[in-house]
């Protein structure tokens, strides 16, 4: 605690009343005066000195707080003069050499009060010292001229100790002044050192973030390293990215940590436009929410309800669409600074970029497997994922069965029709054996007119019948009435199939297809419009 120059001088005056106190028992030891009565003395510095001790356990910084620091300079003042006119009057009176202690009092006397009343204080030794004279000295000629030596003597030093004071206080206040600007200046260098700390701790996170994001092509990790670093820097009790489902029009959760349950939001997946997450969506501006329980939040009631108090939401963006929001949560009512807004912005300019990239890096990925004319799978895609199957049959004991489907008379078509109705005719056959098929059945085109479909847990019967709804289908179906009216085909569009069955069939990926080619060029070699099993007889 830093003390005024009054406190200052209450603190020298206690160690100054050791001194006084040491210097007068060393006088009446050195030049002891015959007559005098020193138990008396001895007496007064104890009480002195005992005072002195207790002085130093009173709070008196908190009586100084509370606007009693007058009671301690009256209480300092009023024991050194009777300790001092105490000590006069037992050592020879108007005589005795300690009258210049009177001095030391007046000094401290002249920092601790106004003139006027340090004037008042030197009238007040004036008197007991009159008072001493008339108690000790018979001859009133004599007390006449000690006084008129020694009062004027005592009003000159006043005003000398008054006038010195009062320029010692003058720079004590400047001084002070100064001691409180710098004090300003080193909270404000303080506080820059922490922004500047914590802006270093800002680019080290998102550095080391890149670091860790260049290692992962899969967009959950990166999400998640993402949202740990966000979760670290901002020590956030929930963090949560969304993403806009283009088909649906939703937002739904990507990924989600923290504290509160993921349903927090639930409310925001049906509504955007009407949602906090879709007034970010529709401004593109992040949103910042100190404290949800402020009226102008009373819509979002429901959020209070699940304990969040404050929000920080920044839009996802990709090339200027808002694909997302991410959001930062606190259970808490926060202060949130420019500096954590601006880290959530360059955070979520990093996941911005990185869905871009995984949305990239899946639709090369479809396209490296997919069909361009027919949308289904491909070739490639169809053997990778038969060895998957066929191992996982062998793995677990099961069996799956492969469907090879040829279009009847496709040359012809197309010489009839051109390539245009041809590529049309594969298209409706795709679509059309797509509705056939379950969710966990796999097709492809095979290459020109062949489609292969793989039926995972399916017995050679169960294909058989399979094969025969979508080659009666096709047969009935392949074209709307617009289209036979339009293209007047002279004969019906209709399919071939071969079936094979592992392990009944084939022992591995190549014999089944082989076998299953073969079924195929079987219905083909015995009429067409047919759906036959390996070594077995058409349906």
């Amino acid at each position: 605690m830093y003390l005024n120059f009054p406190q200052r001088m209450i603190k020298i005056a206690n160690k100054t009343r050791w001194l006084i106190i040491l210097l007068v028992l060393l006088v009446i030891k050195l030049f002891p005066q015959p007559g005098i009565d020193y138990s008396q003395v001895y007496f007064l510095i104890v009480l002195a000195a005992i005072y002195n001790i207790l002085v130093k356990f009173i709070t008196w910084q908190d009586k100084w707080k509370n606007g009693k620091g007058h009671q301690i300079c009256h209480a300092e003042s009023t024991l050194d003069i009777v300790f001092i006119t105490g000590i006069i009057y037992l050592t020879e009176g108007l005589q005795s050499d300690f009258f210049l202690l009177y001095f030391i009092v007046i000094m401290f006397a002249s920092t601790y009060y106004k003139p006027i009343k340090c004037f008042l204080i030197t009238i007040c030794i004036t008197l007991l010292y009159v008072l001493i004279g008339v108690l000790t000295e018979p001859s009133y000629r004599v007390i006449l001229s000690t006084l008129l030596s020694k009062i004027p003597l005592l009003f000159a030093i006043t005003g000398v100790s008054i006038y010195f004071s009062q320029e010692i206080k003058i720079q004590s206040e400047e001084l002070e002044l100064e001691r409180e600007k710098l004090d300003n200046l080193l909270q404000r260098l303080k506080g820059n050192l922490k922004e500047i700390d914590k802006k270093n701790r800002m680019l080290n996170e998102i550095y080391n973030l890149s670091l860790k994001i260049g290692r992962s092509l899969s967009l959950e990790e990166e999400l998640d390293i993402i949202i740990d670093v966000t979760r670290k820097f901002l020590k956030t009790d929930f963090t949560v990215i969304n993403l806009v489902d283009e088909k649906s029009k939703e937002l739904k959760f990507k990924v989600i940590k923290g504290n509160l349950s993921a349903e927090i939001f639930y409310a925001d997946r049906g509504k955007i436009e009407d949602s906090l997450l879709g007034k970010v969506i529709k401004t593109n501006e992040p949103l910042v929410i100190e404290d949800l329980n402020k009226p102008e939040f009373q819509d979002y009631s429901y959020l209070i309800n699940k304990k969040i108090s404050s929000l920080l939401l920044v839009p996802l963006n990709i090339q200027e669409k808002t694909i997302g929001v991410f959001i930062c949560g606190y259970s808490q009512p926060m202060e949130l600074k420019e500096d954590e807004l601006q880290f959530l912005i360059l955070i979520s300019s990093r996941a911005s970029l990185s869905i871009n990239n995984a949305q990239l890096h899946e639709e090369i990925r479809r396209l490296s497997i997919t069909d361009g004319l027919t949308g289904l799978y491909n070739y490639r895609y169809f053997q990778e994922t038969l060895t998957k199957e066929i191992q996982k049959c062998k793995r677990l004991n099961q069996i799956l069965s492969l469907l090879m489907i040829d279009i009847d008379h496709f040359k012809d078509f197309n010489d009839t029709f051109g390539h245009q109705e041809g590529d049309a005719l594969l298209q409706r056959l795709a679509m059309l054996l797509n509705f056939q098929i379950r969710q966990t059945d796999i097709i492809a085109r095979y290459g020109g007119e062949e489609f292969v479909i793989i039926v995972p847990g399916t017995t050679n019967e169960n294909a058989l019948l399979l094969g025969e709804r979508i080659r009666k289908e096709v047969e009935e179906n392949i074209f709307t009435p617009e289209d036979k009216y339009r293209l007047e085909p002279t004969l019906p569009v209709t399919i071939s199939v071969g079936i094979a069955t592992f392990p009944n069939d084939a022992v591995n990926q190549k014999v089944l297809i082989a076998c299953a080619d073969n079924a195929l060029y079987e219905a083909k070699r015995t009429g067409r419009n047919k759906v036959v099993a390996h070594y077995k007889s058409e349906i």
